[in-house]
């Protein structure tokens, strides 16, 4: 019928104009998957903000502490608390050193799944929570952690909804396993992967393939950096630059390792900065914030809910692999088996 028609015409239009659409950002994304930083050290201190902020492990348990730190004007007399902080942050960097590790070894995955996988997904928040009220740290600052936690896990719940829902493919999964291995782009785009000095991150974002939009990744990042450039006491420009530095760092780190495009880190960070702005109207005030520590972990709750019901609505495993397939066993990114060192 006619009308069948026009709608059939309409959807293929629609269709027309997103393809055009990834088209233009995938064009304006390559020069920075295309990027190689001159020092593998760089790399190293570039995959910090560019990853971590993604991670329960380290945004959800340490990050909250280390940010009612500062709020507190640092260390101003030595408790054991602080020393518990700063063994926090050492596992999760030897974590994050292990993960990294071209060895395909059983402790490089042991360290994939800690740092990544759904169990520590589950339980960080009310570790966060519970280190926060061990602190020494007064009310209203372990408040402002309370505050992080749950503005990560609530700024996460539209990413957690629309990724399956779009299911765009990732860079490191257009340009590593694409069959047109003889396509001048792509084989560029190839090399460049090859040629970074840690090269096992573009592989490792092979294991999510149709996780690109929106970036969970830069979402943490807003949320997190949220109280830096929004809640500071003192408003301090030099404070809320380092913010958007940090945040402008996880958007250029998820690139640079072909985990999202532009769009994808973009849209990510915008959708993250609305839910804490209503987490701030209404925990917040000019006297300070006022979350108490049941909050964060109703917030995740809430998250943990909207995760298991988008998994089953599109048929995904509910408790299976992490947000990088850390079930997946050890593949290359063309999907041959590697050889397994125990």
């Amino acid at each position: 019928s006619h009308h069948h028609l026009k709608k059939m015409k309409a959807k293929s239009d629609k269709r027309s104009i997103l393809e055009r659409l990834d088209e233009v950002d995938k064009v304006i994304s390559e020069p920075i998957f295309a990027a190689r930083l001159p020092f593998a050290l760089l790399e190293f201190l570039l995959s910090i903000p560019g990853n971590w902020f993604g991670s329960c492990c380290f945004a959800s348990t340490t990050l909250p502490s280390l940010l009612a730190i500062f709020f507190h004007g640092g260390i101003s007399e030595w408790h054991p608390w602080y020393g518990l902080v700063g063994s926090m942050v050492l596992i999760n960097l030897t974590l994050w050193i292990l993960l990294l590790s071209p060895n395909k070894s059983a402790t490089s995955k042991r360290a994939r799944v800690i740092f990544y996988g759904p169990a520590t997904s589950a339980v960080a928040p009310a570790i966060g929570v519970i280190v926060l009220a061990m602190s020494p740290l007064p009310t209203m600052t372990r408040n402002i952690g309370f505050f992080v936690v749950c503005s990560w896990s609530i700024g996460i719940i539209p990413i957690a909804i629309l990724k399956p829902l779009v299911a765009r493919q990732r860079p490191a999964s257009w340009i590593l396993q694409n069959p047109n291995a003889s396509d001048e782009r792509i084989k560029r785009l190839q090399k460049a992967a090859k040629e970074k000095h840690i090269n096992t991150l573009p592989k490792l974002f092979t294991r999510d393939t149709n996780a690109s939009f929106p970036s969970g990744d830069t979402a943490g990042a807003m949320t997190s950096m949220y109280t830096l450039i929004f809640l500071f006491p003192s408003h301090d420009p030099a404070v809320r630059i380092v913010g958007i530095i940090f945040i402008l760092l996880a958007c250029f780190g998820r690139m640079y390792w072909m985990a999202h495009h532009m769009l994808d880190v973009s849209v990510g960070v915008l959708l993250a900065y609305f839910p804490c702005l209503i987490l701030e109207r209404l925990f917040c005030d000019e006297t300070g914030c006022h979350m108490e520590w049941w909050v964060p972990l109703l917030g995740h709750l809430l998250l943990l809910t909207t995760v298991i019901s988008t998994r089953w609505m599109f048929n995904r495993s509910v408790f299976g692999a992490g947000s990088i397939g850390v079930d997946d066993g050890d593949e290359d990114a063309d999907g041959s088996k590697g050889n397994k060192k125990e």
